[in-house]
């Protein structure tokens, strides 16, 4: 689980907003998710080993439990904020909505057909939009209005894109989950923001990752190899640098994470499949072998530290940076995951999505001194404020639960989340019955969260205070799709489902909001 912003972008329930729909066919799949309460999965003779349960699984107390299961950022495309605006994609109108958070003023403008990603410029209110219905980036300055709209033509296909921190740089991919179109599989197209200038370079099959260093060089990870490119765009390059991946790391994408630190210089993998981690240098790869199989891996903000959380021995491995040297805590504790603040508070805080657990707790680091937080249901999400003071818990509801008291089991059969204040341990939770638990966002301040939820036409947000940890109730006016906050201060924006396409900002602090309909020059502010 990764540290970013709290925009939960695997909802794939689009109308307006183009989605790969990995996420939601497993999660439709996963009884864990829709009913069957997220424990382990028996086999039918039982295990003694790894080596016995289905690829990816762990042997765990006689019982293969599957893998942790995690948000997909690259599920479906969340609106994107700058300093000043908020920007989403309407694919159906062949435009982009630039909304002011402040007076609802709504710019649209014009992209190339079949928008399907779009970037901010990173300190800036410029923005990549990349289209893939006749391929072309569209180039962006939204500092005025009209906005200024440059278009470049791309030669070949992709739905991913890609910018580097200092503006300068962007790669244009085509994601692995995304089914081939006619033509070179393993192209990528390099960009120049300054120069508009562009150069297609292979890379190799399928590709899952790309990292943009401030060296200049992206990092390309792709089924089976990471490949080193250049960016300079000079013509007559070589064939980038290409260092081949095992074959356990590459035999299974989908049961593959990379790690990266902020500056991209180096990046960690792991696999559900293999007992170790690699580590790229941006030269050579470096294993770092584990007791088992790994079932998280997170970086420190700060990019000094990998925490690998190992669920069937109750362990982490702390790895230092860039040394590599490891450090072993035994936490007594089935934690599959774990989620850090951005301020490096010298804690992490486990759980896991699919043992059944009613806990999560917190895990001094280095130490590994364990404090265990009880619950009143199991755990499927769980963000953290950037100090690490509270935490919004997402639970999961567990249908099949055989409860006699008929208070707890109503509470296990319902969704809801709670609100934990890490210091003291209290947690209140708020059951929100059929409407299971969506989209959610922390505020800019960190003073309040919001969760958006949906059950048959009845649409909701609940709001959250931190301090006191009491949520109240607002009524949404269609499907949630994302959540995000706004620059500075308590607002949030909630985009809904909508034919015309439709944003509502809320300010947490008053319980206020103001929707948009529309995304065109006609839109109404409702």
């Amino acid at each position: 689980m990764r540290v970013g912003s709290w925009v939960l972008a695997g909802l794939c329930v689009l109308a307006w907003v183009r989605c790969s729909g990995d996420m939601a066919e497993s999660r439709a799949s996963d009884p864990g998710w829709n009913g069957g309460g997220g424990g382990a999965e028996e086999p039918d003779e039982g295990c003694t080993s790894h080596a016995q349960c289905p690829l990816g699984y762990t042997c765990e107390e006689g019982v293969c439990v599957r893998p942790e299961e995690e948000a997909d950022a690259l599920a479906a495309r969340a609106p994107v904020t700058t300093t000043r605006f908020l920007f989403t994609l309407f694919p159906a109108a062949n435009s982009i909505a630039k909304i002011d958070p402040a007076t609802l003023e709504i710019e649209a403008i014009p992209v190339p057909t079949g928008p399907a990603d779009l970037l901010a410029v990173p300190g800036s209110d410029r923005l990549c939009v990349l289209s893939n219905g006749s391929p072309a980036l569209a180039l962006i300055d939204a500092s005025e209005r009209p906005a200024r709209v440059e278009k470049l033509a791309l030669g070949r296909w992709h739905d991913r894109l890609s910018v580097s921190a200092d503006g300068r740089w962007a790669v244009a991919w085509t994601s692995a989950s995304t089914l081939p179109e006619a033509g070179a599989s393993g192209a990528v197209t390099l960009i120049s923001l300054e120069t508009k200038r562009t150069l297609e370079r292979p890379v190799g099959y399928r590709v899952s990752n790309v990292i943009l260093q401030a060296s200049g060089v992206a990092q390309v990870v792709t089924k089976d190899a990471i490949v080193s490119v250049a960016l300079d765009l000079a013509e007559g390059q070589a064939l980038p640098l290409r260092v081949a991946l095992p074959e356990e790391f590459s035999s299974d994408m989908a049961a593959r994470e990379v790690a990266a630190t902020p500056d991209g210089a180096r990046f960690l993998l792991r696999s559900t499949t293999a007992p170790r981690l690699l580590s790229f240098d941006g030269a050579a790869l470096t294993a770092i072998e584990l007791p088992e199989v790994a079932t998280d891996l997170d970086l420190l903000p700060d990019g000094t530290m990998a925490i690998a959380a190992l669920r069937s021995s109750k362990q982490l491995v702390l790895i230092a940076l860039p040394s590599l040297a490891t450090t072993t805590i035994t936490t007594t504790l089935s934690v599959g995951q774990v989620v850090l603040p951005r301020a490096n508070s010298g804690f992490a805080l486990g759980f896991s999505s699919v043992s059944g657990n009613e806990w999560c707790a917190k895990i001094a680091l280095p130490s590994g001194e364990v404090t265990r937080f009880e619950l009143e249901k199991q755990v499927a999400q769980v963000a953290l404020t950037d100090d690490g003071a509270k935490a919004l818990i997402i639970h999961r509801p567990q249908p099949e639960s055989d409860a006699l008291d008929p208070y707890e089991l109503a509470i296990d059969r319902a969704n809801g989340f709670s609100v934990l204040d890490v210091a003291s341990g209290f947690a209140l939770l708020t059951s929100t019955g059929e409407a299971r638990p969506g989209p959610f966002a922390l505020s800019s301040s960190q003073r309040y969260a919001a969760v958006a939820s949906t059950a048959g036409g009845a649409h909701r947000l609940d709001v959250v205070d931190f301090a006191s940890l009491i949520s109240s109730e607002m009524p949404l006016r269609s499907p949630p799709l994302f959540a995000g906050a706004v620059a500075d201060g308590d607002s949030i924006f909630v985009a809904q489902e909508h034919p015309a396409g439709r944003l509502s900002f809320v300010d947490l602090a008053t319980k206020s909001g103001r929707t948009v309909t529309g995304f065109t020059l006609n839109a109404e502010i409702e």
